[in-house]
């Protein structure tokens, strides 16, 4: 059985603390735990700066974005931050409409977040 939802975890050339999570599937309640199984660690291991492409997302519900929020929160209390990057339009405007887009950095690309 093929999973819904899954987290590739890129690093960047000469960025030890940064890792891009290529986020892939559909992200429920029934999954969405594993955002956190897949963050915290990292965190822990000491990458403090992340960046979330949402490119191949094609949903995410409530639980999704709460479990992000406490990434976020994690990644704040070490002085790192949790970056969103090519977000297909019907999640942009989800995420507009419940102001998550005002949390979280947006940017098109992977080079324009870590432009900034």
């Amino acid at each position: 059985m093929q999973e819904r939802f899954s987290v590739e975890i890129k690093p960047i050339l000469g960025r030890e603390n940064t890792k891009v999570l290529l986020f892939k599937g559909e992200i429920d309640i029934s999954n969405s735990h594993k955002i956190i199984e897949v963050i915290f660690p990292l965190i822990e291991e000491g990458s403090t700066d992340l960046i979330a492409d949402f490119g191949q997302l094609d949903y995410i519900n409530s639980s999704g974005i709460f479990n992000l929020l406490r990434c976020y929160a994690k990644l704040r209390e070490v002085g790192g931050g949790l970056k969103f990057v090519n977000i297909r339009e019907n999640l942009l405007n989800m995420f507009d409409s419940l102001g998550i887009s005002k949390i979280f950095a947006v940017h098109k690309t992977v080079e324009d977040a870590l432009k900034e």
